[in-house]
């Protein structure tokens, strides 16, 4: 059977600053609580990202770089737990609280969305959490919603594909994901395909366009980034993991299929 997560804690503590986050999906929003993190350079592969000669001429770039490496060694603990429950790889986890909040249990947006996984309250009382700013139920939380959306998905999105749909549904919402697809078919794409969907999904802000949808206006490009970052971050992740990883759904597509 698959459960929400219950937990019995202190309750979150009030915004003050922050306006409550609407909608019963993550706001395409959240990552604004974030710092862009800089891109990895065009054409180059991730390790050369790493060189410390880049480095040393890109200071942003070294910040992320220290800051992932800390997230992968304090991450491996609190997100094993969930990684395990909901058989996805603790370093994707990872790479998505990075994405989300730079691993920053207390991060809260301008739109009220907060914690290490960015939930809105409307997706925190879905999934059972009491407190976004408790860093165990963030992870919990948000990994189960992670997977309730993968889950969800039509039963003809294989993987890898069916986790990169689910992260950029967890971006901008199920219903826009329903939408996309529909374009897709329209320009006999392939709707289970993430190489195809990305390519569709940034016509969602054209007004000509999402007037004629059922869920309407999304800033479509921010799943698109959004999925791309946090799959730079996943790489870089399991290439700082100090043990091989469990082997999943997800790692058995990716060897058989190229990444797109």
């Amino acid at each position: 059977e698959f459960r929400r997560v219950l937990f019995r804690s202190a309750p979150e503590p009030a915004l003050e600053d922050a306006q409550a986050g609407s909608g019963g999906e993550p706001s395409e929003s959240a990552e604004d609580a974030s710092a862009t993190p800089a891109e990895k350079p065009e054409g180059g592969d991730l390790p050369a990202w790493m060189d410390d000669a880049y480095l040393d001429k890109h200071p942003d770039d070294a910040t992320n770089w220290r800051e992932l490496r800390t997230a992968a060694k304090d991450f491996r603990k609190g997100a094993k737990e969930a990684a395990e429950a909901y058989n996805i790889p603790w370093t994707l986890l990872a790479a998505q609280a990075y994405q989300e909040s730079h691993c920053n249990p207390t991060a809260t947006s301008p739109t009220g969305v907060r914690g290490i996984m960015m939930l809105t309250r409307d997706t925190a009382a879905l999934v059972g959490v009491t407190n976004r700013l408790d860093p165990r139920q963030s992870i919990m939380g948000g990994a189960w919603y992670l997977a309730d959306l993968r889950r969800r998905l039509p039963k003809g999105i294989e993987e890898p594909d069916r986790t990169w749909i689910a992260l950029a549904a967890y971006n901008v919402g199920l219903g826009h994901i329903y939408d996309a697809q529909g374009l897709a078919d329209g320009q006999k794409k392939d709707r289970n395909r993430w190489r195809d969907l990305r390519t569709v999904l940034p016509l969602l802000s054209h007004k000509k366009v999402y007037s004629k949808l059922k869920y309407g206006y999304a800033r479509g490009y921010e799943p698109v980034r959004y999925v791309k970052r946090t799959r730079d971050y996943y790489d870089i992740m399991v290439r700082l993991a100090d043990t091989e990883r469990p082997a999943t759904s997800v790692d058995a597509a990716e060897k058989r299929a190229p990444r797109a």
